[in-house]
């Protein structure tokens, strides 16, 4: 897995201690993987080279264009407690965390056939056929989605039983978790489609780690109730009790990422970065991959950098931090720090943080009013601005922010995003879009072997 950007983030690294070693070519061969893959799809067995979304009508569009997103994912990545908050969602509330501790090893039996059972209804499609989807067969991709594509709809969440037995045999069936180099963190934020959800965790977990999710305001009870249960079953999984009002505007997104960012500092855990996420991300690459790339981006984040749009924030306002009442003490800062006016940063929600970096920001910074600023209600794409801006202005003299610079613009390696600003969506693959985003189906499984990004 080759990062060929990295010499950008050496160049523009402040931590001189970082090892910037390439990621070493590997594959997938785990080989009861391809047994149960040749026996149960009938394909010879394949290595995938690592060097490789939000509301209606799309509700599962973007929820898997093809159940080979599914089945190869859930097989290449094999091997909260209530938080209240009376007055700020930072300042005062308390956490309980009283759940048994969990197991290295599972005895719960999970193949193939369980995933089609329960996230697909059962339904085996004649024509998906894996291993030339990712060879790039046109022909086979094409016979696929003439048969019709297999989707998993919210309905399926009815058939899944919600116990917490059943939630742990789906999640980690009898998967045994070596202990990784590094901990990391997730935390997500959602609105919709429990059954995905679910999945996406089970492609991406591992005991060692900790899975924080905020819910959209607007969730229906149903997905709400299911949330919380598969939060009871886990013991590093967090579902916070509050909620906001979150839409395809950005609003209230990056609230929610900062609860669970402030839940898990407060959580006595040791985890290196925080990967931020939203309803239809999935995460394409396995824990130890991710692991390497946390050890080689260390104590700096992945964050996309291209500089403002100044339709998208009031830049008639004082965006000093003395005019923001930024620091939580002014006592000691310079008159620059006090009175430089902040670069406005702007990128991908997602990004992929130190925890340098994120302690930095609870512990100095008073986060209420930069977000408050940021979240304009009048305002479009809302939620793309904070973390760069507050990862750029190095001036400030925060751990982990990105020298000055290096700011105009920055390749991020935390989502891969397919951008067609066309009238059709005749560029994308799948023929498919929203908001000038290409929806990905199995045409980019082909794309996914070349993948630098940790999500999609």
């Amino acid at each position: 897995m080759q990062l060929p950007a990295l010499n950008q983030h050496k160049e523009c690294h402040n931590h001189s201690d970082i090892q910037y070693e390439p990621l070493l070519n590997s594959t997938y061969d785990d080989e009861s993987v391809v047994d149960i893959l040749n026996a149960e799809l009938g394909f010879s067995k394949y290595k995938v080279n690592n060097n490789r979304t939000s509301h209606s009508f799309w509700k599962f569009l973007a929820l898997f264009n093809g159940a080979c997103l599914i089945i190869a994912l859930y097989y290449i990545f094999v091997h909260i407690n209530k938080v209240t908050d009376e007055n700020s969602i930072y300042e005062t509330y308390e956490i309980e965390f009283t759940k048994p501790p969990m197991n290295y090893t599972r005895n719960y039996s999970s193949n193939i056939n369980e995933i089609w059972n329960d996230y697909f209804d059962g339904k085996r499609p004649e024509k998906l056929q894996c291993q030339k989807f990712f060879d790039d067969d046109k022909k086979a991709m094409s016979a696929y989605n003439s048969s019709g594509r297999l989707t998993a709809t919210e309905k399926q969440e009815l058939r899944l039983a919600m116990d917490c037995e059943s939630i742990r045999r789906r999640v980690m069936g009898n998967n045994t978790y070596p202990k990784l180099e590094r901990t990391i963190a997730v935390a997500r934020n959602i609105f919709m489609n429990y059954p995905l959800q679910e999945a996406f965790l089970s492609f991406a977990y591992h005991p060692d780690n900790f899975y924080c999710y905020v819910m959209d305001s607007k969730s229906n009870a149903s997905f709400v109730k299911r949330m919380k249960a598969l939060g009871e079953c886990l013991p590093n999984v967090f579902i916070m009790e509050k909620m906001f009002d979150m839409d395809s505007s950005g609003h209230y997104q990056d609230h929610g990422h900062f609860l669970c960012m402030k839940t898990l500092i407060e959580r006595d855990s040791k985890w290196q970065h925080i990967l931020l996420l939203q309803n239809f991300d999935m995460i394409v690459r396995t824990m130890k991959e991710i692991v390497e790339m946390s050890k080689i981006f260390n104590g700096t984040q992945s964050i996309q950098v291209v500089g403002p749009i100044y339709g998208r924030y009031d830049n008639k306002a004082n965006w000093t931090p003395k005019g923001l009442k930024l620091w939580k003490n002014e006592t000691g800062k310079t008159k620059a720090q006090l009175e430089t006016k902040l670069d406005i940063g702007k990128g991908n929600n997602e990004a992929f943080l130190s925890r340098d970096f994120v302690e930095a920001i609870f512990k100095e910074l008073n986060v209420d009013n930069i977000l408050n600023r940021f979240n304009d209600l009048k305002k479009y794409g809302t939620d793309e601005m904070l973390i760069q801006t507050l990862a750029i202005n190095s001036w400030m003299g925060l751990s982990g922010q990105i020298p000055n610079h290096c700011h105009k613009s920055l390749k991020g390696f935390t989502r891969y995003t397919h951008w067609i600003f066309s009238k059709t969506a005749d560029g994308c693959k799948g023929k498919v879009r929203r908001h000038n985003v290409c929806l990905m189906g199995v045409e980019y499984l082909p794309r996914m072997k070349g993948y630098w990004e940790i999500a999609g």
